[in-house]
C-alpha cells in the first residue's frame, strides 16, 4: 500500500487497540490478501503483535503463491510471522514487528538475502534441475 492507501485504510481499518507496530502487522496481512476488504478474518491484540485466522487457500510457494508473497513481506517490512493451525481450512497468523537486522533473537529480522544465505548454507541447494539420465526410469504398471 502507498501512503494514500494506507492513509485510507487506517481511517477505515485500524483498530482503536492497535499500536503502530500492530498496524504495520495488520497492513502487511492487508497487502497479501490484496487490500482490507479481501481478509476475512478479524485481527486480535497478542501482546506487541496482532494474531488472525485466515483461510489457508492460495498459500502456496508457486501458483497461488501467497506462501512466498507471505515470506518476501515478511523480510522485506522486518515482521516475524508464525504459522499455526487454526481450524479446518484456516491457518492462524501470529505477527510481531521488529525493528533491527541484527542483534538477538527475539528484537531482530534478517532480509531475505540473508535469511537465503544462511539456509542454503545448511544444505547443499542444486545449481540445475536434475538431468533425465540421472533420474530413475518410471516403470508402467503392467
Amino acid at each position: 500500500m502507498n501512503d494514500s492507501e494506507l492513509s485510507y485504510a487506517a481511517k477505515y481499518h485500524r483498530e482503536t487497540w492497535m499500536s503502530d507496530d500492530q498496524w504495520q502487522c495488520a497492513a502487511l496481512v492487508a497487502d497479501l490478501f490484496g487490500g482490507f476488504d479481501h481478509v476475512c478474518g478479524t485481527f486480535k491484540d497478542s501482546g506487541f503483535g496482532v494474531t488472525i485466522s485466515v483461510h489457508a487457500h492460495r498459500l502456496s510457494t508457486f501458483d497461488f503463491d501467497g506462501l512466498t508473497k507471505l515470506v518476501l513481506l515478511a523480510h522485506d517490512r522486518m515482521i516475524r510471522v508464525d504459522l499455526a493451525g487454526s481450524s479446518p481450512g484456516r491457518v492462524k497468523m501470529l505477527l510481531h514487528k521488529r525493528h533491527k537486522r541484527d542483534g538477538a533473537m527475539h528484537e531482530r529480522h534478517p532480509t531475505i538475502e540473508t535469511a537465503l544465505e544462511t539456509h542454503r548454507r545448511s544444505w547443499q541447494a542444486p545449481t540445475e534441475p536434475p538431468t533425465k539420465a540421472s533420474q530413475p526410469e518410471a516403470r508402467e504398471h503392467e
